[in-house]
């Protein structure tokens, strides 16, 4: 909440209109400018696209790739609280996660699949293995890691449980704009050879390649642009990663 936009923007202006109740104009106009400045570029410039641009583009998808033993898929692709009330599945915005199992379960058969993630009611990886029964394919097949609820219990959880040999090619599939970030809790925790296969684009091959236009969408992107970038920042401070800004 705290690195909310429209929260600081709303706190900017609050304090611009206690200036004019106290009688400082001169104050509550160059504040009040300064926020409906700051309001009018988040809509013209979508600095939130800007910062996925940077984020989809860190980790290249490699082409031709060989020798594959697995591929890890990170949860927070099914909505649990509201799928067991609703009684079917329910994915949220980063679903691609999920809808590339089938595609590398019938492209690379012989590599294993860990599905990793609790979701709020600890059943995700029941959901992911339905989901992949549900279209026709064997969805035992997939081994599962049930207890993480963020990022940095994914990769701690996962090697704990399936301790990867040190020769072992292994894929990370997540957000492209989330990839950086999770590539570098990975390796911290051991997944030395842990390789990027991304997915779930935010942009296109130029920036503010955006399908609509609305002020709700481009608060909504510099919102989850600026989450990103903290959780970096502080993955970093926190030893978490090596890196600040994590690379192939």
């Amino acid at each position: 909440l705290l690195i909310a936009p429209t929260l600081i923007l709303l706190i900017l202006l609050l304090i611009s209109l206690i200036f004019m109740f106290f009688n400082r104009r001169k104050l509550a106009l160059i504040l009040g400018s300064l926020t409906f400045l700051s309001f009018l570029s988040i809509i013209i410039f979508d600095p939130g696209q800007i910062i996925f641009k940077h984020l989809d583009d860190r980790f290249p998808k490699e082409e031709n790739i060989k020798n594959i033993d697995g591929f890890i898929i990170l949860g927070g692709v099914v909505d649990t609280l509201n799928s067991e009330e609703r009684g079917k599945i329910l994915l949220t915005d980063s679903a691609e996660r999920i809808t590339e199992i089938p595609i590398l379960m019938s492209s690379y058969p012989k590599a294993k699949i860990i599905f990793t993630g609790a979701g709020i009611t600890d059943k995700e990886g029941k959901f992911a293995v339905d989901y992949i029964n549900m279209i026709g394919m064997d969805g035992n097949q997939i081994l599962l890691e049930g207890q993480s609820t963020t990022t940095y219990e994914n990769a701690q959880f996962t090697y704990q449980k399936y301790k990867p040999k040190a020769d072992e090619n292994w894929y990370l599939v997540t957000s492209s704009w989330h990839m950086p970030r999770a590539i570098g809790v990975f390796r911290k925790q051991g997944w030395k050879n842990i390789k990027a296969w991304p997915v779930d684009y935010r942009t296109g091959a130029h920036y503010h390649q955006t399908h609509r236009f609305t002020v709700g969408s481009r608060f909504y992107n510099l919102s989850l642009a600026i989450k990103e970038i903290a959780g970096l920042v502080f993955y970093r401070i926190r030893g978490r990663t090596d890196d600040l800004f994590p690379s192939p």
